[in-house]
């Protein structure tokens, strides 16, 4: 009897007979007939496994069978099996046995810590309360052995008063030297009404009544030879035919001619098997393990195409499975071994892909968390690489970096970086991102006066003298002069023209500079003269044009320009330009007729008169040169020919 406390317990045995599995309560039985009623409630036999379904069985009592398979469910109790010294393997999966051992003493203790052991089956098996040395199948419907084990004979006698189906190795004589008073094989049988051995096959009541094994005449085709009963007189054990008692010519069915004195038995062929020893199973093909040395099991389907022939392991797995650890007859989905892995190493327990969020690590190949700089579905689930950064706030090492770096450590001017690619997104004042690597921060372009984007580096603000570019956006300023060549002065903000030089105002509101008029030397922003060219003089109200001399005066000759409304130069002698009214006037009457055109200088004087000291637009009297003079100097000079009394020049 085997106790055993079990979580997976597997009986894994082969058999050849019929079975008659039942169920009585509690215990689940063997019985060698089939004619009493039977449940099968808890249970199902099939491809020689018995596969029980409840857990609350406890017995299974398997007496009569040389193998059997047994798979149990997760037990809560003990589980009681009667075995009768079965050829068994213990196998299980997830967790060891507890107290296992056989029930006599002279059984080996079952190890505890050992998780798949092959047991040697004792060199008798018990049939029905009889145990029987080298047999290898038990009688179903009488006691003893119906099968014995290659070299031996089953032969039925009687010893101690018991009758048996027995397995020897002895001849007839050896047989009965050991007190077996009847005895039974190919040849013989003994018969009960005469209590005597007579040949097989021999005709009836021509045996002998003498303890002495004879036989008289043999029942056809049978020839006697010696005491026994041959087939067609051969005498040449398994021979069909004979060309005398002991040359065979044919073998009987089953059995191949080897010589003329021999027949032997064709070989067992063992499904599966490459090598043999004797009848025996020594090696199974690829994909098999060895069982008994008489079968060849198919290793777990989860084994891929191999296990070991001693322990049955697996010594490979199917696709993205892994080996149990510690290593099992079967292997396991990737997700026993790590809930996170979708793929593994086969046959290794290493993880190749993990879920989202998840990538092998490099120490065991369990899948650990992504970087907390990642994002949470960020990595590569294969390298554990950051593809995508958690935030704005960081950015991409390289493209194996488990990890993403701030954007302050990548570049101290970036305040953003792109979360997929190794690039600031965005500055501190005064710089932008550089477009071409290494894509860090750069200066916004001197003519942007400080003011450009700090995302994308375009000019929001000109520096003086400077104005946005004629294709926008634009990371650069254009001169004053790229509106208008004449563009003295232009905003900062909006591209026009804000002054021009002159003799150009703004026009088109300040697309272009327009030229002032010919006659303007100047004008404002309307092109309104504001002064005028040489002999141009203002109009007395606002005029885009300036008048000539002649209009302004038809005596004057020249004018200054400018804003000044004056003539310069008279044209007819004995006029000048007025101070007051800046139009040409006759001259002084005090000065003969005759005074400088440009500002009226008398250049002689009328008779009595002298030139006042400096010359001036009027002549003076002599007595304003002189008070003591009568009489002056012809053509104004400012000298006295003849003075008042007691005066003289």
């Amino acid at each position: 009897m085997l106790y055993m406390y079990i979580e997976l317990l597997l009986f894994v045995v082969t058999h050849t007979l019929s079975l008659q599995w039942c169920q009585n309560g509690n215990t689940i039985e063997y019985y060698s007939t089939t004619s009493k009623e039977c449940d099968t409630t808890d249970f199902v036999y099939q491809n020689l496994t018995l596969q029980v379904k409840n857990s609350n069985i406890q017995y299974i009592n398997c007496t009569l069978l040389k193998y059997v398979e047994i798979n149990l469910v997760k037990q809560r109790k003990a589980m009681t099996i009667f075995l009768n010294y079965k050829n068994f393997n213990l196998k299980y999966i997830d967790n060891k046995y507890n107290n296992a051992a056989f029930n006599t003493s002279n059984d080996i203790d079952y190890n505890n810590n050992i998780r798949n052991k092959m047991h040697e089956r004792k060199n008798y098996i018990n049939c029905n309360g009889l145990n029987v040395i080298n047999c290898l199948e038990c009688m179903t419907d009488y006691i003893g052995c119906a099968l014995c084990e290659q070299g031996y004979t089953l032969v039925y006698g009687m010893i101690n008063a018991l009758k048996e189906y027995i397995c020897t190795n002895l001849t007839f004589s050896e047989y009965i030297q050991m007190g077996y008073n009847k005895w039974w094989n190919e040849n013989w049988r003994y018969n009960e009404s005469t209590g005597k051995c007579c040949a097989i096959n021999c005709s009836s009541n021509t045996c002998s009544t003498s303890f002495t094994v004879s036989c008289a005449t043999c029942a056809s085709p049978y020839q006697l030879v010696g005491y026994s009963c041959y087939y067609n007189g051969c005498t040449v054990l398994n021979c069909e035919t004979c060309y005398s008692s002991s040359v065979c010519t044919t073998c009987k069915s089953g059995y191949t001619f080897k010589n003329s004195s021999y027949c032997e038995k064709n070989p067992i062929i063992i499904s599966n098997c490459t090598a043999y020893s004797g009848s025996s199973c020594t090696k199974c093909e690829s994909n098999y393990y060895l069982l008994n040395s008489t079968f060849c099991q198919l290793c777990d389907t989860t084994c891929g195409s191999s296990c070991s022939d001693s322990t049955r392991y697996c010594s490979s797995c199917s696709s993205e499975l892994v080996y149990t650890n510690p290593k099992s007859t079967q292997c396991e989905v990737c997700s026993n071994f790590d809930s996170k892995c979708v793929e593994c190493l086969t046959p290794n327990r290493q993880c190749r892909v993990c879920t989202n969020g998840y990538y092998p690590s490099s120490t065991n190949s369990n899948c650990i968390s992504c970087d907390s700089t990642c994002a949470s579905t960020g990595c590569n689930t294969q390298t554990g690489a950051c593809g995508t950064c958690v935030s704005n706030q960081y950015t991409i090492i390289s493209e194996t970096s488990v990890t993403c770096q701030t954007c302050s450590s990548f570049d101290s001017n970036c305040v953003e970086c792109s979360t997929i690619s190794r690039k600031c997104t965005k500055c501190t004042s005064g710089m932008y991102p550089s477009t071409t690597s290494p894509f860090t921060c750069v200066s916004c372009d001197s003519t942007c006066s400080n003011g450009c984007n700090t995302q994308t580096g375009y000019c929001e603000t000109c520096s003086s003298q400077y104005t946005p570019a004629i294709t926008q956006p634009s990371k650069f300023c254009s001169s004053c002069n790229s509106i208008d060549p004449n563009c003295n002065t232009c905003s900062s903000t909006e591209r026009k023209c804000l002054s021009c030089a002159s003799p150009y105002f703004v026009g088109n509101s300040g697309a272009n500079c327009v030229q002032c008029d010919s006659s303007c030397s100047s004008c404002d922003a309307n092109g309104y003269c504001t002064s005028c060219a040489s002999n141009y003089v203002m109009y007395d109200t606002q005029n885009t044009k300036c008048k000539s001399c002649t209009d302004f005066d038809s005596n004057c000759e020249t004018c200054p320009g400018g804003n000044e409304k004056k003539c310069t130069t008279c044209k007819t002698t004995n006029t000048y330009p007025s101070l007051d009214t800046g139009k040409c006037i006759s001259c002084s009457t005090t000065c003969g007729g005759s005074c400088n055109q440009t500002d009226g200088h008398c250049t002689s004087c009328e008779s009595g008169l002298v030139f006042t000291s400096p010359p001036s637009i009027v002549c003076e009297v002599c007595k304003n040169f002189d008070s003591h003079c009568v009489t002056c100097a012809d053509n104004g000079v400012r000298s006295c020919l003849m003075c008042s009394s007691g005066y003289y020049p």
